[in-house]
């Protein structure tokens, strides 16, 4: 019975094998999930430590808000400013804007080599700017006219009543 017993023995060897393997596995699986565990309690302590260093640094280059208070103040303290200049200015911009509005000069310019012809004065050679007739100049001025009115609304009224530059 030697190749009965032989059998045996293998199977035996065979089973021991497994169990060993086995366990080798689930010890394998215990070490990676204590090392897993480990570096997240890392992560977390490291997250926290970096989270109060922010907070700290936040705090003190802020300098308790101090800082944010004095450029809130030097802000307001800039547009109330620049909100007084804009208002003493008003009518002379509304003016001046107005003067550039209501004058259009429709004569040519004096330059040697510009021809007329049915739509205004045009340059002979390539490259020059073209001269916009003057029914194209009005067009652009009443653009501009329209645009003041909407940029500055009340402005016109606030210098006489009328909308009219003296």
């Amino acid at each position: 019975m030697s190749g009965q017993e032989g059998i045996d023995r293998l199977l035996a060897a065979e089973s021991e094998a497994t169990e060993i393997v086995s366990k080798a596995r689930k010890e394998k699986t215990a070490r990676i999930k204590q090392a897993r565990d480990q570096a997240e309690d890392e992560i977390k302590k490291l997250r926290g430590d970096m989270d109060r260093d922010f907070k700290n640094a936040e705090f003190s280059g802020s300098g308790g808000g101090d800082k944010s208070a004095k450029l809130q103040a030097d802000t307001e303290g800039q547009l109330a400013e620049i909100r007084r200049l804009a208002e003493a200015n008003r009518v002379n911009v509304v003016r001046q804007i107005l003067s550039w509005i209501t004058t259009v000069d429709t004569t040519p310019p004096p330059k040697a080599g510009w021809q007329g012809n049915s739509l205004g004065v045009c340059p002979r050679g390539e490259g020059a700017p073209a001269f916009r007739p003057p029914e194209r100049r009005l067009a652009a001025a009443r653009g501009v006219w329209q645009a003041a009115v909407r940029v500055l609304p009340g402005c016109l009224f606030s210098m006489g009543g009328s909308g009219e530059v003296g």
